[in-house]
């Protein structure tokens, strides 16, 4: 039911008001899903979120965010969710790829 709940959105929004750089398995579900999705600029950089992430000052407003909303409405961004943005960033950030990264940097790798 989760997944057809992020297939069904138009936009996602994630926000969070401490600075700390606080990750969220749901921001992670909207990017993997490729969900145009407004989030503040604090935890769309801890996340490392591709362009589809709108982001927003750390100080959000609703007017804020709406804007970034109807800008992406406006340009029909949220239509096509399987972007070329999207496919790099799932193969970047695969476990696949941390683990052959972790196995290299620890000189497991054989």
């Amino acid at each position: 039911m989760y997944r057809d709940f992020l297939l069904g959105a138009d936009f996602g929004i994630q926000l969070r008001s401490h600075g700390i750089g606080g990750l969220s398995r749901a921001m992670l579900d909207c990017i993997g899903s490729g969900l145009v999705t407004v989030a503040n600029s604090n935890l769309a950089e801890a996340l490392d979120s591709p362009d589809y992430v709108l982001r927003v000052s750390d100080q959000f407003s609703p007017l804020l965010i709406a804007e970034a909303i109807a800008d992406a409405f406006e340009s029909n961004r949220y239509r096509d969710r399987l972007t070329h943005s999207r496919r790099e960033y799932v193969e970047t950030h695969s476990f696949d790829r941390y683990a052959v990264d972790f196995m290299r940097i620890t000189g497991l790798a054989g």
